[in-house]
């Protein structure tokens, strides 16, 4: 260790304070807008989870006509300190160093793990250059020409492009982005202690996308931590019965954050859909007077805001709204030749089944793929360690449905929660079987597997609400608790997560310059296809038929014919 790793640790968790002083701001400020009443012990978290929403939305549309950089970060982030600063003693108020110690140990070895190299190939195939794109120009008209990858409508990327307050701090802010929203749920969890909390937390280690990828641009562990945040609000909401109100204030709450998770990736959509419409089911069926209450009517605009908003950028970007999907092509010059869309989708269907690029493979043809699938997961163990633990969750999930099942059929009183929750788990069932017959990478199935485990456990805990368990049978837990974090410690510790010198700096690749058709320069990697946070216009997938739309770079990209 040395001067630096402590200035790095140091910045980083100062960046998280901020974030969360700056976002708490905003959010505080919708919730009095919406007139949000969240029970007291959710009151210091929702209010971030929600300014950190606003965020998405904010810089998503102001991006349709300037860039993001110095200025609106500055801006952004002033206001919601300012509108934070009345909320900060009550919120001392109510630290101890006892409440305190754990949370501040799990902050720092998250803040340890996010200084890594990141992981994630992607991160230095296009998710940098899509950061650096938002953080120089305007949304760019036809930008997915220039690189099929660069017109995923991700919204997650803006994120981090506010983050870099540009040009400030361009290599460091993917550094906190997803270790942010990581400790924000972690220190919520480790603060509420109770079996939900606990078993989640746990969880969370288990993500189909590793721990190790904090330290990247990636979206997908932050749509993962978003799809148990809004879990975890739904079983506050399921567990609230008091007052009407706070069950209409939970509900929009998980409305807005499933809305988000799926504008930052799109295959959080089916799990979005399915807790939303639970969650709606769940306060209709138990309070008839809650249809379309304010509060709802508030949230549902949030949410028809940003959809418009992701939709024009998809259109914008691609000429196609639900890229890489063809659904929707715009008759515009700019929209993306049909053929690079069918070859964009089948990409990543292959790699999500063969683990490779191989088209014309016959495997793929007649679910033939399904056994080297299977075999991926069960052979390969330490390659697999995500996916192992997906189909654990699942089999014990199947098995709680089954014990719930036999139970349910001989106690005629079910309770209203039982319903509900089989309601949950059969939407995320049938998300499975979705997820699997299309894409079936463990990545994109986020959230949804950790989800399925505890609605599964639930439904028994519903028919059993009497069983207690005695003192042996707690110590026999605890003392498998302590035996498997000492394991999983083991494991992430094996894996050279913590890197004791400081924040890696990215590696800098020798570009080529090459020139299109029409007199366009373009920048290409040497070696292999990885731009990282190489100069803009950079493209891995040189094209002589890349061509402006005008006279500069503003007018965006096409493809002549």
């Amino acid at each position: 260790m040395n001067i630096r790793f402590y200035t790095d640790i140091a910045f980083i968790i100062f960046s998280w304070l901020i974030m969360f002083a700056a976002y708490s701001g905003w959010g505080n400020k919708l919730v009095c807008l919406m007139k949000l009443d969240f029970a007291k012990h959710d009151k210091d978290f929702a209010p971030s989870w929600l300014g950190w929403s606003f965020s998405i939305l904010f810089f998503s549309l102001i991006n349709l006509v300037v860039p993001i950089n110095l200025y609106s970060s500055f801006l952004f982030f002033l206001f919601g300190i300012l509108f934070f600063t009345k909320n900060i003693k009550e919120l001392l108020s109510r630290l101890t160093l006892k409440k305190s110690l754990l949370p501040i140990i799990f902050t720092i070895l998250i803040a340890i793990i996010a200084m890594q190299l990141p992981y994630c190939y992607d991160t230095g195939l296009y998710h940098l250059n899509s950061i650096r794109w938002l953080n120089e120009y305007p949304h760019i008209i036809g930008i997915g020409n220039l690189h099929h990858r660069l017109g995923f409508n991700q919204l997650f990327f803006t994120y981090i492009a506010h983050l870099n307050f540009h040009p400030l701090f361009n290599n460091y802010a993917f550094h906190v982005a997803n270790g942010y929203l990581f400790v924000l749920l972690g220190i919520q969890l480790l603060l509420n202690k109770n079996a939900i909390s606990v078993i989640l937390f746990t969880a969370m280690f288990f993500v189909p996308m590793p721990i190790y990828w904090l330290a990247s641009a990636s979206p997908d562990l932050s749509s993962t931590v978003l799809q148990l945040t809004a879990f975890y609000y739904f079983i506050k909401l399921l567990r609230e019965k008091s007052c009407s109100e706070k069950r209409e204030t939970y509900i929009a709450f998980i409305a807005v954050i499933a809305a988000v998770s799926t504008v930052i990736k799109l295959s959080n959509a089916a799990f979005s859909i399915g807790l939303g419409l639970t969650s709606y089911l769940l306060v209709k069926r138990s309070d008839s007077k809650v249809f379309f209450g304010g509060r709802l009517i508030k949230a549902f605009t949030f949410i028809a805001i940003i959809l418009v908003i992701w939709l024009c950028r998809g259109y914008m970007g691609t000429g196609y709204p639900l890229f890489p999907t063809g659904i929707g092509r715009a008759s515009v010059d700019w929209a993306l030749p049909e053929k690079l869309v069918q070859i964009a989708e089948e990409r990543i269907y292959c790699f999500a089944r063969l683990r490779s690029y191989e088209f014309d493979s016959p495997l793929l043809k007649d679910y033939k793929w399904v056994k080297p699938w299977v075999e991926n997961i069960v052979y390969d163990i330490e390659g697999n360690f995500e996916g192992i633990a997906s189909v654990s969750f699942v089999c014990i999930s199947l098995t709680c449905f089954a014990i719930w099942l036999i139970k349910a059929y001989f106690k005629t009183n079910q309770k209203e929660n039982s319903f509900i929750l089989f309601s949950l788990w059969t939407a995320q069932l049938l998300s499975i079987i979705f997820w699997f017959f299309t894409a079936p990478d463990i990545r994109f199935a986020n959230g949804l597997f950790i989800s399925f485990f505890l609605t599964g456990t639930l439904l028994v805990k519903s028919v059993y609400s009497n069983l207690s368990l005695p003192q042996k049978g707690k110590n026999l837990l605890l003392l498998l608790s302590f035996l498997f974090y000492t394991l999983l410690i083991g494991f992430y510790v094996s894996t050279d997560l913590f890197y004791l010198k400081g924040i890696i700096r990215l590696p800098k690749v020798p570009m080529t310059e090459k020139v299109t058709d029409s007199g366009l320069k373009l920048l290409t990697p040497q070696f292999k296809d990885q731009c990282w946070d190489s100069d803009i216009p950079a493209t891995p997938e040189y094209d002589p038929k890349i061509s402006l739309r005008g006279e500069s770079i503003k007018t965006g990209f096409k493809m002549t014919q």
